[in-house]
């Protein structure tokens, strides 16, 4: 079986049928959300700064090169969003733009982030 990291130490994943149920490689790919400029830019103009998420580039480079040398596909998902708010195929609001300043406070500049076309939504 494979190495998993746990708090950032290497730990081995036990050898059981409960983990190569979900971690075969056959069958697995890896997706990873959100690494865009809207998050990852250290412009000033960046409306949704996330200056931890940098700091999780160089790892999250390293674990995809170990997953493309596993051959293991990689799906870069990005969440693009409307300037009306009417973010979702259904015309909905996304969750984030209710629940966000609820827990964690007003975002100055989230009405401008990660709009459709705009260049925070680039990879």
């Amino acid at each position: 079986m494979s190495d998993i990291f746990v708090y950032g130490q290497r730990r081995p994943l036990p050898e059981d049928a409960a983990f190569e149920s979900f971690l075969d490689p056959a069958r697995t790919a890896v997706v990873s959300i959100d690494m865009h400029e809207g998050h990852l830019s250290d412009d000033a103009d960046c409306p949704c700064p996330a200056p931890r998420a940098r700091e999780i580039v160089a790892p999250i480079d390293r674990f995809h090169e170990a997953c493309r040398a596993r051959r293991l596909p990689i799906i870069h998902v990005r969440t693009v969003l409307r300037a009306s708010g009417r973010d979702d195929v259904k015309g909905g609001v996304s969750a984030w733009r209710l629940v966000f300043p609820l827990y964690v406070g007003e975002i100055p500049g989230a009405d401008q982030h990660a709009l459709q076309g705009s260049k925070w939504t680039d990879l």
